[in-house]
């Protein structure tokens, strides 16, 4: 039966209440200010500093006010001398532990559940950073030796001589005395040897009585091991179940580790049979950005998308998806390609044989089967060209590109022949001649001559560039707002037939993009990784802070008045928005033209956020670091696709 002190004080008790460290069993049994916790009185405390020198400020199952009362509330109290030392956990008070360095500690799993300023430690339990072994982030283990034999002294020799004193034992006690030295002839007895040196630590022990469930010995103690954050047990360094150890402490929840109570893992990760598993779909990405099988790192999330375009997304087996539906063969197969260009009314793919194959509307000649009498086609048909007057599959192209609103379409061959057909009124087709063609024509100089040299190719609905293997870049096509770049004077009726190098850029070119909403516009990024325009500025297109004065040469843009954009790695084009965006080399967008503004700035997506960690970007969309694909700023279910 427990007793309180104040009703001892009507009984002689006297009336002081009990100062820190006496008994009590209530608060209201301790001196004003102090708190009964631990069966005893204690001062509270908010921080360490609150606490006498060499008491720590601890937290306890201690309430302000008596437990049951409306103001009753948990404290942290200061930590006695007489509290703190021990061997089991039993010899601490809950919540205390026994730790490693044999003082009894609050757990931990971070920083944040210890008091000011104690750290949470490698074996987790709270300390300050004073206690810490060097060089580590943990307490020291005590080791505890058991004293060696006690040393004896040697014996004296005969006559005067004094004996010397014991050598020292190991870990032992003080030696005693050598005897005394036997008296030799016509001498007297020798004296005795001086006492042993105390004995240094002795070798480790057992432990008496033997360790229990959850403890191992160690250095002759018994320390805890095998549960959430303290040691792993034995040379098999084994740990309770659904914890794993790792570096010599048991836990869970980390990429391959056992999953916390057997179902919870870390965010980003996914309890498969018990083990936190990384690198699948959805999943963070394992060490080094890896996933599993063929999926893809994001950057943070392992996914199965590797591009998009517009509405369509290529997974990394090569299937397009747009707007949820893949795209299929005549055959109810998934079509599979290398390289892809999705657009408003036909669409292309290159597949591995190197064949070329569209979908969508066949207007002005778009599919590029030569068949006129086909007017649209849901599945993928062959583009043709003309050979020796027959028409006959195109081979040997690495990429295709089509008009994201138009109905005309390029391809480029493995030795940077240029190839298109559909839509050519404006003499977008590069051959000299304002005409349609439902098949396959390559692109000539105004000799004739093929060209050849190509990289890369933007297609718009009435203009064309290509960028070339010598890095410069040329336009053909309409050239009503300066769109083609070569400095002659803008003409709605005298449209470029053949393609015309652009001037200002040099051979500086990495990447081009075009647009043809509304007014005709043309982009470049540069090896010095600024972004250049040309062409219709009625959106502000040209990014110079102005939203009028088209440009009939290539125009810098500007982040703000004078400032030239820098860092930038492709430019592509947003047309669902009327702006030109870049690829930054920090992964950021940066975007302008309405509604993004007059200079270029960065992108926001539709949870006002400025994107970030981007590595692949097309049309209208982009790829973020969990590998999900966002279209004109959202990422809507209806255009992500399921892995695998």
């Amino acid at each position: 039966m427990l007793v309180s002190a104040s009703l001892l004080s009507g009984c002689g008790g006297g009336s002081a209440k009990p100062a820190p460290g006496m008994g009590c069993a209530l608060n209201s049994d301790c001196a004003a200010g102090l708190t009964c916790t631990f069966g005893l009185c204690h001062a509270a405390c908010v921080v360490n500093g609150d606490c006498p020198t060499g008491e720590l400020c601890v937290k306890s199952d201690a309430v302000a006010g008596d437990a049951g009362s409306a103001d009753a509330a948990t404290v942290n109290v200061c930590q006695l001398p007489k509290e703190l030392k021990c061997v089991y956990n039993s010899n601490c008070m809950a919540p205390l532990i026994c730790a490693r360095d044999q003082e009894c500690r609050n757990q931990c799993q971070m920083d944040v559940d210890c008091v000011s300023p104690q750290v949470c430690t490698t074996s987790k339990v709270c300390a300050l950073t004073s206690q810490l072994a060097p060089g580590t982030n943990d307490v020291p283990v005590v080791t505890t030796g058991v004293g060696g034999a006690a040393g004896s002294g040697a014996t004296g020799t005969g006559g005067t001589t004094t004996g010397t004193g014991g050598a020292s034992a190991a870990g032992g006690t003080t030696g005693t005395g050598g005897v005394g030295g036997a008296s030799a002839t016509g001498g007297t007895t020798g004296t005795g040897g001086a006492a042993g040196a105390k004995g240094t630590g002795g070798s480790t022990g057992a432990c008496s009585p033997a360790c229990g469930p959850g403890f191992e010995c160690v250095s002759g103690s018994c320390q805890a091991c095998g549960t959430a954050g303290s040691a792993c047990c034995g040379t098999a360094a084994t740990c309770n179940s659904n914890l794993t150890c790792v570096s010599g402490t048991c836990t869970c929840g980390g990429a391959t580790e056992a999953c916390c109570s057997g179902t919870t893992c870390t965010a980003g990760l996914a309890c498969v049979a018990g083990v936190c598993t990384c690198g699948g779909a959805g999943q963070s990405c394992c060490t080094g950005k890896t996933c599993t099988g063929s999926f893809i790192c994001g950057g943070l999330s392992c996914g199965c998308e590797q591009a998009c375009d517009g509405y369509a997304v290529q997974k990394i087996d090569g299937s397009i998806v747009v707007e949820g539906t893949p795209v299929t063969n005549t055959d109810a197969s998934a079509f599979k390609a290398t390289s892809f260009s999705y657009g408003g009314q036909v669409s292309c793919g290159v597949k591995a044989d190197n064949t070329v194959w569209c979908w969508g509307s066949n207007t002005y000649g778009a599919l590029g089967l030569g068949n006129s009498a086909v007017t649209t086609s849901p599945t993928p048909v062959q583009v043709m060209y003309m050979s020796a007057g027959s028409l006959v599959p195109l081979v040997g192209i690495t990429k295709v590109a089509v008009a994201d609103s138009g109905y005309t379409a390029c391809a480029i061959g493995a030795q940077g022949d240029l190839w298109c057909w559909g839509y050519g009124g404006n003499g977008q087709l590069g051959n000299g001649l304002k005409a349609n063609y439902g098949y396959a024509i390559q692109v000539t100089d105004t000799s004739s001559t093929a060209i050849v040299g190509v990289s890369d190719v933007a297609v718009a609905y009435y203009h064309i560039c290509m960028l070339k293997t010598d890095m410069t870049v040329w336009c053909w096509g309409d050239n009503t707002y300066g769109q083609i770049g070569n400095g002659n004077v803008p003409s709605s009726s005298a449209p470029v037939l053949n393609p015309s190098q652009v001037s200002n850029l040099g051979v500086s070119a990495t990447s081009i993009a075009v647009s043809d909403v509304e007014y005709g516009l043309s982009c470049a990024s540069t090896a010095d990784t600024g972004a250049w325009c040309w062409g219709g500025n009625g959106y502000g297109g040209l990014g110079n802070g102005m939203m009028s004065g088209n440009a009939q040469i290539p125009s810098q843009v500007l982040t703000a008045a004078s400032t030239n954009l820098t860092g930038a790695t492709k430019v592509f084009d947003w047309n669902g928005s009327y702006k030109m965006c870049v690829l930054k080399s920090d992964a950021s967008l940066w975007c302008w033209g309405t509604p993004s503004g007059l200079y270029a700035a960065p992108f926001i997506d539709n949870t006002s956020m400025p994107v970030a960690g981007i590595t692949v970007v097309g049309r209208n969309c982009y790829l973020d670091a969990n590998d999900k694909v966002w279209l004109n700023g959202g990422t809507s279910t209806s255009y992500q696709v399921t892995c695998p």
